[in-house]
């Protein structure tokens, strides 16, 4: 790492620390994930993975790979910096605009762009959250840490335990091992009702409240409304049988356009879910489609 200076912690990563730092030769800041593969089981796998996404993911809106340097011990992944991550904006940072309306309707136009890009590519990401979105000071945003991202070329089981809890699509929550790139689209569903109304939609720490939660709101599933539902390992049979979708009573700050659009997002049924795609071209961006794309 003799070409790089590291200088100070400003995060985690699913596997490892991230360090700001700068070229040496260049001054130009540079964030670097290390990740120990000796100590830490699964992650010289894990990093591998992330390593040859990265290298395969060429979009404005997904951080770029720069360099990688192997140690002793651990892998360093040299990274583009970025300013901050969603999550401290939204949260720690003193500013009067930073979730107005409009902005939150870039961010999303420039996170669905790189998450089409990445379904494109059979990639998933399934650890979208506000921590794993990096922005710089001038409105642009970008999908960092695919540390659980896996590609779904060929059809597998999955685990069904990565990502937080609170952007987990209720298929994983119900113990689904087969899912699909939707898995993102409910997270994203999840980002953009969080940055509209500046707090969590589905706040639940444990996966049983986490569910209690989404049926509440959106209503209980059955097998009328999903089939196979009642079949999958952590549905029970006496769940409260919620009927009404209250969605639009938890956002604020949004307009019809975008209550639509979170509504296709949050459908408990996987293939119900909008695509990335299809939400690209939804009537919410219009206006943004000729700027930003």
């Amino acid at each position: 790492m003799e070409k790089y200076k590291i200088i100070k912690k400003i995060g985690e990563g699913s596997y490892g620390a991230v360090y700001a730092g700068h070229i040496r030769s260049t001054c130009t800041k540079v964030a670097v994930k290390r990740i120990n593969i000796i100590d830490k089981p699964g992650s010289s796998e894990s990093v591998c993975l992330e390593i040859s996404m990265l290298k395969a993911l060429k979009h404005p809106n997904v951080v770029s790979l720069l360099d990688v340097q192997v140690l002793d011990k651990s892998a360093c992944l040299v990274m583009e910096y970025l300013w901050m991550d969603l999550f401290n904006y939204m949260y720690k940072k003193k500013t009067s605009d930073r979730m107005v309306p409009l902005r939150v309707k870039s961010y999303m136009f420039q996170i669905t762009g790189a998450i089409m890009y990445c379904h494109k590519k059979s990639i998933m990401h399934r650890d979208l959250k506000p921590e794993n979105l990096l922005i710089d000071k001038v409105g642009v945003i970008k999908v960092a840490d695919f540390g659980l991202g896996c590609s779904f070329a060929v059809p597998q089981n999955y685990s069904n335990m990565v990502g937080k809890i609170c952007y987990r699509a209720p298929e994983m929550l119900l113990g689904a091992t087969s899912y699909s790139c939707s898995v993102d689209i409910w997270a994203l569903g999840c980002i953009f009702a969080e940055m509209s109304a500046s707090k969590l939609l589905f706040p639940g720490k444990l996966e049983i409240v986490q569910l209690l939660n989404i049926f509440s709101m959106l209503g209980t599933p059955t097998d009328p409304t999903w089939p196979g539902v009642t079949a999958l390992p952590h549905y029970q049979r006496s769940f409260p049988r919620w009927a009404e979708n209250t969605l639009e009573h938890a956002v604020a700050n949004i307009d019809e356009t975008g209550l639509d659009l979170l509504k296709k997002c949050l459908q408990c049924k996987p293939d119900a879910r909008i695509t990335a795609n299809e939400m690209l071209n939804h009537k919410y961006f219009e206006g943004l489609k000729k700027n930003q794309r």
